[in-house]
């Protein structure tokens, strides 16, 4: 599905073997935007970029807010410009009702782009973590080389790895530090733009295949705050009885630990990727 503007070759001829994308057109000279909290970004350029390119209008007349993390209905909107979605009269989702950013969330779902976060639920307001973001951009601009190349340890095993290779292929995303994508980080809107760009100006793929994962100093054992169970250091989760499941508490996407006894009681991190709850 092709992004907004005029059809383009992306960069490199290893790049254009991969996939070939119709893409916006950059800019002839430096785009000017309103932004006046920008100066100090590393990814001014691509904030400015997306400006241009009419993907976005900031958080308010003269303000980006790059700091402020994405949520999943704002990513919506940012998709359904950049690839310029076509509208439907489906309606895919029971939460998102109140929101601004439904009709959009809807396009995203129609171009088969999203599923939800379950069969009949968007969950607008969570915010899009750095897995999620890989997956969302790896369908919509259909990429379907990398996957299983391994860029990054710090991701085997997730749902999202597939993607998030097809990404690092594409030079879409280059990681959080050496072999790392930080796959559980959420993305501020500053990243948004810098991935969204990188669909038409790809950086460099980051080298593969990732050695094996460091092996983790011993640690002392943590002590638990009375009536919260020890596998879940960042949260006052109480262990069982009852067994809880993941929409019985407000948190996702927070850490479970393995190291202590009785682990993840309560079975929130399914994949054993040190995740709970993931969305």
């Amino acid at each position: 599905m092709p992004p907004r503007s005029a059809t383009a070759l992306l960069a490199s001829a290893a790049l254009i073997a991969t996939f070939v994308i119709a893409s916006p057109t950059e800019p002839a000279a430096a785009a000017t935007s309103p932004f006046t909290d920008i100066s100090d970004s590393a990814f001014k350029a691509d904030i400015e970029w997306l400006y241009a390119e009419g993907v976005t209008t900031g958080c308010q007349a003269t303000l980006y807010c790059p700091k402020d993390n994405v949520t999943r209905e704002q990513m919506a909107s940012f998709l359904a410009r950049m690839f310029d979605l076509p509208s439907t009269a489906s309606d895919f989702f029971t939460d998102d009702e109140s929101s601004i950013h439904e009709a959009n969330i809807n396009r995203l779902a129609a171009a088969g782009i999203t599923t939800g976060c379950t069969a009949t639920t968007y969950c607008p307001k969570a915010y899009v973590t750095r897995a999620q973001m890989a997956s969302f951009l790896a369908r919509a601009a259909d990429l379907i080389i990398g996957a299983g190349r391994n860029y990054f340890y710090d991701d085997n095993g997730t749902t999202h790895e597939a993607n998030i290779d097809r990404s690092a292929a594409a030079g879409i995303a280059s990681g959080c530090g050496t072999w790392r994508y930080c796959p559980a980080g959420t993305v501020t809107r500053e990243q948004m733009a810098a991935f969204l760009h990188r669909v038409i100006a790809p950086v460099p793929s980051p080298p593969y295949p990732a050695p094996p994962p460091p092996t983790p100093a011993p640690t002392a054992m943590p002590t638990p705050a009375p009536n919260c169970a020890a596998s879940y250091p960042t949260h006052c989760i109480p262990p069982p009885p009852p067994d809880l499941d993941c929409p019985d508490i407000p948190w996702t996407n927070f850490t479970v630990i393995y190291n202590v006894p009785d682990p993840d009681p309560h079975g929130f991190d399914g994949n054993q990727n040190g995740i709970g709850c993931e969305s």
